[in-house]
């Protein structure tokens, strides 16, 4: 099995510097638009929250993605943190 050498990108990555930051978007927005909690939104930025299924679809559905990619991105993510690496 071939392990993890660096960090994958996180959701909040994606969300950040390929969503949010070329359209100008901030987070107050985007809670707005996913129907979730500007709260929830900044702790899923901060690492301190992971994304459910339902919100997977939410963002598929915004970005015009597919929520698998959501999904997969988490839990290589939580994968990589489970391994020991912070």
């Amino acid at each position: 099995m071939r392990r993890m050498m660096r960090e994958p990108s996180s959701v909040a990555l994606f969300l950040k510097e390929d969503y949010m930051q070329p359209l100008g978007c901030n987070a107050k927005v985007l809670s707005a638009e996913l129907g979730i909690t500007e709260e929830r939104l900044l702790n899923i930025l901060e690492h301190e929250e992971s994304i459910d299924t339902k919100l997977a679809y939410k963002l598929a559905k915004r970005f015009n993605t597919d929520e698998d990619f959501w999904i997969k991105v988490q839990a290589r993510y939580l994968g990589w943190k489970e391994d020991g690496h912070e």
